[in-house]
């Protein structure tokens, strides 16, 4: 239990993914395999059952301490965190408990102590409880709480996990990625298994190392006219024609803020993966359905972006598969293949497997819509027809340009469109891993923007005091702000000290470890997209937000309001943004 009490306050107090990936090596090199097996069981977000509630914890913390309980809620609400503040409250462990502090071990610890709990009678929970809490040391008592209530959130992502796991089991971070996705129970056996080296079943699971563009925008090739937004048409024309040479040598697409990823049909099993490394096969269990319909031995690379098809709001909107490139056909690797030549395999490749989708949906799945359903009763008493949802798998269109001007033109249409710029590639390109040099560019829209005003700041990890991660930022919904963003300091660093300084001075009070802000501050927003949201109270979220600029000069009740927000959302959206 001491090992993982120490690894979670690492983990806390990291501030680099090295840290927390080093000290999940250490955890794993030194934990017995029945605590370091339930320890990856905690640490991949699965959970134990709710055994007590906070509301429980509260009076029997309140007792052992022997203080008041409305001294207990003061604390916590100073604290700002129920299970450290009632770690903090208790009294040290008595010396006659029977067992030595901190020599319980974790598989001991869920197995006999906390699983035991759930179905129990209050009396009985309530002294295991207390029984346990002589045990344990403040940090060990603040994870048991967690566990107790089921609240243990490890924040930490799945692909560090799989990286510092890889590590020790000597075989890729995509390979220890699938096995943790697959069944497995926190056992020793299993671990032993998780662990084991690279065997002739990972093989189907593995993705391509992913061929990446270069930002023309950002930087240009050695030597480039760099086109810039502002410039005139034909500047930038010029610039790329210089170059890239003629534009018939590359195709064109719209560049999509979505996540990159691609789909795996080989052995029978479909697997997605994102660009970072982790599996999505879960996430999108109706795309992952529909993908049956590709052949055996296919690899696509692409990106999932939602659907409008058949969806009355943007929440209801289904996960599709924009395919750009094929890396795999009939099991043959085509990737040394030039571009053209693989993008005219997809072409065949995808209309077969969309008429096999069909032809499937028909004879097995209940129809999705009738024409009644979409049109009305009244277009015709005899409107029963079947409209069959259609396939998440689409091919990317290429945009239609001949001259560099065309680009140009297609690069300033590109948020009207709903896109965040254009992709330019090499007609003869292979495909490879990593940037190769000018095979591919992405060029980035000029960002969206908003004015919003500074009204809350999150307190960076432990060891900066004083210093703040993330801002949140709201506009104007009548003679109220609310939020519509949380975005990281894109200021220089004595902007970023001048805005602490400001939080520090001007905090209004404290929602946990959150401090309010007095709303005199208003920043310029820059940002990719607009999504709806559940956490702001605005409703809506601003997509990759980042602090472009101060505005000193503007008043709070200048910032924009969310209906100007709205309507944003509402012109991307008809471009299908």
């Amino acid at each position: 239990m001491r090992l993982f009490a120490e690894l979670v306050l690492a983990l806390d107090r990291a501030t680099s993914p090295a840290g927390k990936v080093a000290a999940l090596g250490r955890y794993f090199h030194a934990a017995p395999p029945a605590d370091a097996a339930w320890g990856l069981w905690l640490l991949t977000g699965r959970r134990v059952k709710r055994a007590v509630t906070t509301a429980e914890l509260r009076p029997w913390a309140a007792e052992a301490a022997g203080l008041p309980n409305w001294l207990v809620e003061e604390c916590i609400q100073q604290v700002g965190d129920v299970s450290e503040a009632l770690a903090l409250l208790l009294p040290d462990p008595g010396a006659d408990a029977g067992v030595p502090t901190s020599a319980l071990p974790l598989a001991h610890l869920i197995e006999h102590r906390l699983l035991p709990l759930t179905g129990a009678s209050e009396a009985d929970r309530k002294a295991g409880v207390q029984t346990t809490w002589n045990q344990l040391d403040t940090p060990e008592r603040i994870l048991w709480h967690r566990l107790l209530t089921g609240t243990f959130r490890p924040g930490l992502s799945s692909s560090l996990l799989a990286q510092a796991l890889a590590g020790l089991a000597g075989v890729p971070a995509t390979v220890m990625t699938a096995r943790l996705a697959g069944e497995w129970n926190p056992g020793a056996g299993d671990l032993a298994r998780l662990l084991s080296g690279l065997t002739a079943a990972d093989n189907a699971t593995l993705p391509h190392p992913f061929h990446l563009a270069g930002s023309w925008g950002v930087r240009p090739p050695t030597g480039a006219d760099r086109p810039t937004a502002g410039e005139p048409a034909a500047a930038q024309a010029a610039a790329l024609a210089n170059t890239l040479g003629p534009v018939d040598g590359w195709i064109c697409e719209w560049k999509w803020d979505a996540p990159r990823a691609q789909l795996l049909r080989r052995e029978g099993r479909t697997v997605i993966w994102s660009r970072r490394g982790e599996m999505l096969t879960d996430s999108f269990p109706a795309l992952t359905a529909a993908a049956r319909a590709l052949p055996e031995g296919a690899v696509l690379d692409g990106m999932l972006l939602p659907s409008a098809a058949g969806a009355s709001s943007p929440a209801e909107r289904r996960p599709e598969f924009l395919a750009f490139d094929l890396l795999e056909a009939d099991g043959v690797d085509r990737r040394p293949e030039p571009l053209s030549a693989r993008r005219g395999l997809l072409e065949e490749l995808l209309a077969a497997s969309a008429d096999q989708f069909r032809q499937t949906q028909a004879c097995e799945q209940p129809p999705r819509w009738t024409q009644a359903d979409l049109f009305g009763a009244a277009e015709s008493s005899a409107a029963t027809a079947t409209v069959l949802a259609p396939w998440p798998i689409r091919l990317s269109p290429l945009l239609e340009v001949s001259t560099w001007a065309d680009v140009v033109l297609m690069h300033e249409q590109a948020r009207s469109a709903g896109a965040g710029g254009v992709m330019l590639k090499r007609r003869d390109s292979r495909y490879a891993a990593g940037r190769p040099e000018g095979a591919w560019w992405k060029w980035d829209a000029a960002p969206l923007t908003c004015h919003a005003v500074l009204v809350a700041a999150q307190p960076a990890p432990a060891g900066q005091p004083g210093a703040f991660a993330e801002y949140t930022f709201a506009v104007w919904r009548g003679l109220e702000l609310v939020p519509v963003a949380r975005a990281h300091a894109g200021l220089s660093e004595e902007q970023t000290e001048k805005l602490n300084s400001f939080v520090r001075k001007n905090t209004t009070g404290k929602f946990g470890p959150v401090r309010a802000v007095n709303p005199l501050l208003v920043f310029e927003l820059a940002f990719a997209g607009i999504e709806p949201s559940t956490r702001h109270k605005s409703g809506l979220a601003l997509r990759d937000p980042r602090i472009a600029r101060a505005i000193p000069e503007k008043q709070p009740a200048e910032a924009d309001s969310l209906e100007a927000v709205q309507a944003l959302q509402t012109v991307l959206r008809r471009a299908g943004g």
